[in-house]
């Protein structure tokens, strides 16, 4: 008889932090277009987990020790991936050093470090558990606010802790890092991190 693996698992909200009234955003039109980068990064997401065996994805995930989050996680066998969404106006991103630029003007947000500070308390976290958790270099994904104009990330290349892509090249990584079932003691700890419903 013929074994049938269960489907990976699917914990939180994309986007579930971000309401029109949360704190942290300008407005709620910007709440709004960073959800819609976030549920982009879901569906990308969707098949990996939903199929037999799958991965395990958790979305809007407290970093501890901070009041900021991580847009989704990936467990693929002990692997853990990080993954922050961006829904960003359709132009040319330059990285000159230490700064970044949208075509000629610095840009503030591709230069804050959150998620290499994420990596690093992660860490930590699956160290004081006593969870061996390995890390897959951080991604951040960036989807255009709207298909008027090209968006165009490929001379950003990294952020603080985490390479730059767009949405076919995340894809391509989805596919590649999304091939085992997410290993349960390290989904374990992630869960009580999940903000919102479970």
């Amino acid at each position: 008889m013929t074994r049938t693996l269960p489907p990976g698992r699917c914990v939180g909200t994309p986007g579930g932090s971000l309401t029109p009234s949360a704190s942290f955003v300008a407005n709620p039109q910007v709440a709004a277009m960073g959800r819609r980068g976030e549920e982009a990064t879901a569906r990308v997401l969707d098949p990996w987990w939903s199929r037999p065996g799958g991965v395990a994805v958790f979305h809007d995930v407290s970093i501890p020790g901070s009041p900021a989050n991580i847009d989704h996680v990936v467990v693929a066998g002990n692997r853990v991936w990080l993954i922050d969404s961006k829904c960003w106006k359709p132009a040319f991103y330059i990285r000159v050093g230490a700064r970044a630029y949208r075509g000629w003007r610095r840009f503030r947000p591709a230069e804050k470090h959150v998620l290499d500070m994420a990596h690093d308390r992660l860490r930590e976290h699956f160290a004081r558990q006593g969870v061996a958790a390995r890390f897959a270099p951080s991604t951040v994904v960036v989807w255009p606010s709207h298909d008027d104009a090209p968006l165009r990330v490929w001379a950003l290349r990294r952020m603080p802790g985490a390479r730059v892509v767009g949405p076919t090249r995340f894809a391509a990584l989805a596919r590649r890092r999304c091939r085992e079932a997410g290993d349960p003691q390290v989904c374990s700890v992630l869960t009580p991190l999940v903000k919102g419903p479970r």
